[in-house]
């Protein structure tokens, strides 16, 4: 039975109410997992894998509430509504993904993947750099991305770094996490874990990306690192500084933003764009440092 809904509103009507219910608030959806029970046609009980739409909030690294999902009940309405919502879902929102290891999850449902690989147009996730353990999801994650870039539809494309670090005191943050392994893997070569070859892989992931065979140059790229710098006091900054500063951090952004190319944000402040710098983050407070000293000296002699 044909729906009243085409027969008294033109598309254009259609499309605005199309947007009302499908677009997230946010811009982004996550995709969390969960375990159903479900009947089967010959009466038996399964417990099956399903997934929800949840706009997520990336100014503050959550998804929001559960009852704020989209749902897709548009979808089943008729053909003709299903036909003319289909792609417009994932050309409201993106992606973001909290770890590369999610990606194979939603990969085995068919019209999900062909969806994701035709239509989506932007993604964010997780990045966990010279994570041995998440290597191989990584590099799976990454080559799909480039492939959505220039089979589909995908124009753009952000690699996060966590803001919290895993550890049990709960102290850090990956960036710091990651320049000390990218530093101690130059000088001690091959020791531990992470080992200079693992952080040497990980780079050659992100150096890809930028390359020819990468990411077309439609598509924007970019990497955000929050690395707690620009929120501490006078003191901690200090503090900060004298830890971290002789391993050279503002190298190893760069360092990364020649790999990866595009933009490299840190701390909200657009830093690097392919491969110019635009600011350094910890410039001014270097200056700050060295007036200090200078004071400091003079008031010696």
């Amino acid at each position: 039975m044909p729906s009243q809904l085409l027969d008294y509103l033109p598309r254009e009507i259609r499309d605005q109410i199309y947007t009302i219910v499908l677009a997230s608030p946010t811009g982004l959806l996550c995709l969390p997992v969960r375990r159903a029970p479900r009947i089967d046609k010959l009466g038996l009980h399964h417990m099956v894998g399903c997934f929800r739409l949840v706009p997520f909030d990336s100014e503050k690294d959550l998804p929001w509430d559960d009852d704020s999902r989209i749902k897709l009940s548009l979808h089943r309405v008729c053909k003709q509504i299903h036909a003319e919502v289909e792609s417009l879902l994932w050309q409201l929102n993106g992606i973001r993904f909290m770890r590369p290891t999610e990606l194979r999850y939603f990969l085995p449902w068919p019209t999900l993947a062909t969806q994701l690989r035709q239509y989506l147009q932007y993604i964010e996730m997780d990045f966990e750099l010279f994570e041995p353990r998440y290597f191989l999801d990584t590099q799976r994650a990454l080559e799909t991305f480039v492939e959505w870039s220039r089979k589909g539809s995908l124009k753009g494309c952000t690699l996060r770094f966590p803001h919290k670090a895993i550890r049990q005191s709960g102290t850090g943050t990956p960036f710091e996490i990651g320049l000390g392994l990218r530093r101690m893997s130059r000088q001690f070569r091959s020791v531990g874990s992470p080992s200079a070859r693992d952080c040497d892989d990980y780079l050659d992931l992100l150096k890809k990306c930028g390359s020819i065979d990468g990411f077309p140059s439609h598509v924007e790229t970019k990497l955000v690192v929050n690395t707690g710098f620009a929120s501490r006091t006078p003191n901690e900054k200090e503090e900060w500084l004298d830890n971290w500063l002789r391993l050279d951090p503002s190298g190893f952004l760069a360092e990364l933003n020649d790999s990866f190319g595009g933009e490299l944000w840190i701390d909200g402040i657009l830093c690097y764009k392919e491969g110019l710098k635009v600011k350094d983050p910890f410039e001014d407070e270097l200056e700050w440092a060295t007036e200090e000293e200078i004071i400091e000296s003079t008031e010696v002699f």
